[in-house]
């Protein structure tokens, strides 16, 4: 076994990582919630929906976008785990 080769192919993959992980578009998601879009801690505050978002965005270095939806803005708001087994959201927030 030849180690130079091996060494070369390696190195070459180790400094194109950054360019693949860097190249990849934006994913948009929409997130529901089964509270209205200003109740306090469900959609706004400290461990709120709109706090969970803004968390996953800053570690995925914003290439997960969500788009949060209060109750009754894109689906009525006891729909939400159905319209994510349906495929017609990403995410809901809510109790089960």
């Amino acid at each position: 076994m030849q180690r130079r080769p091996l060494l070369a192919t390696a190195a070459v993959a180790a400094l194109a990582a950054p360019a693949v992980a860097t190249a990849r578009s934006t994913i948009t998601w929409r997130m529901t919630s089964s509270y209205g879009p200003n109740a306090a801690f469900y959609a706004t505050g400290p461990g709120s929906a709109r706090d969970l978002i803004r968390r996953i965005e800053a570690m995925s270095r914003v290439r997960l976008r969500i788009q949060f939806f209060g109750a009754g803005e894109l689906i009525p708001a006891a729909e939400g785990f159905d319209a994510v087994s349906q495929g017609l959201v990403e995410c809901n927030y809510a109790n089960a």
